[in-house]
């Protein structure tokens, strides 16, 4: 432990003040460090961002003439891309685990989601609902009991918890979730497969529904594409090769996606990677 800051401990002498200097740099030292962490932690937190936003399918573009997604239809997806991410957490009422892929509504660890993201069980959430609709208190709003945001009807649907109740969960989305294409008549569908869940192209970020045809990228196998991008390449931001040819880290949607290669984060200074999230997890992958 440091000592204090006294003249006892740092005397008006040169050998005072060289003491006092050597703290000076070891908390400047120790400050840059800190900081360093924090924005790396920022960059780790925004590159899962991304990756969330992959999953629930936000702010992705529809066809013209599709119908757009529903509320509950988005809520639904956000449970599952919680399932996805394997998060367990806790019931802000009873502090009760609660788990995103459970399906029976009766079941304790039954997950319940807000519009305001916040998470309640399915037990809690009756309780409220069936407080705010007493006799005494009729059309009583329902806030949520974390931010108190009007939840409307959407604890109208939950049951009271039954400890009996039979767990059934969600089953998790892989890569294997792909059956062979129906229509193999059909040049398109070579090599392809139907997907049992809705998702979007690694690379154009084209949504598709279930049953649609979607394909394993030829040189990443684990990212799934529209049929028409299972050539096509990455092209690294550094050196405009393809980074499908090693392995890829991708950064942003839209117009602002970017590609990296494995070749280039592994080569580049530190400085030429700022503000690239998730570096240090895509090296320690390939460590």
């Amino acid at each position: 432990m440091a000592p204090q800051l006294t003249l006892e401990n740092y005397p008006q002498t040169a050998e005072g003040h060289r003491r006092l200097l050597a703290r000076a740099v070891h908390l400047e030292h120790q400050g840059k460090q800190g900081w360093q962490k924090f924005y790396q932690g920022v960059r780790d937190a925004q590159q899962s961002w991304f990756d969330f936003q992959e999953l629930v399918g936000f702010g992705q573009p529809h066809p013209a003439g599709a119908p757009q997604p529903s509320a509950e239809d988005a809520l639904k997806r956000l449970q599952q891309a919680l399932e996805q991410l394997g998060r367990m957490s806790q019931c802000m009422v009873c502090f009760g685990r609660v788990d995103a892929a459970e399906l029976t509504p009766t079941h304790p660890r039954h997950m319940k989601i807000l519009a305001c993201g916040h998470f309640l069980c399915g037990g809690c959430g009756h309780a409220l609902w069936s407080a705010a609709h007493r006799p005494d208190s009729p059309g009583c709003p329902v806030g949520c009991p974390c931010c108190r945001q009007d939840t409307g009807k959407q604890l109208a649907d939950c049951q009271e918890a039954d400890e009996a109740a039979v767990s059934r969960k969600r089953a998790r989305q892989e890569v294997s979730d792909l059956l062979p294409a129906a229509n193999l008549g059909s040049p398109e569908a070579d090599g392809c497969h139907a997907s049992r869940f809705k998702g979007s192209c690694y690379l154009c970020e084209i949504p598709w529904a279930a049953g649609a045809l979607v394909a394993k990228h030829a040189r990443l196998p684990k990212k799934i594409t529209c049929p028409g991008c299972k050539e096509a390449p990455m092209p690294c931001t550094f050196c405009a090769g393809d980074a499908s040819e090693s392995d890829v880290l991708k950064n942003g949607k839209g117009a602002s996606k970017k590609f990296f290669c494995l070749r280039c984060i592994k080569q580049k200074a530190p400085d030429d990677l700022k503000g690239i999230c998730g570096v240090t997890v895509f090296l320690g992958k390939h460590a």
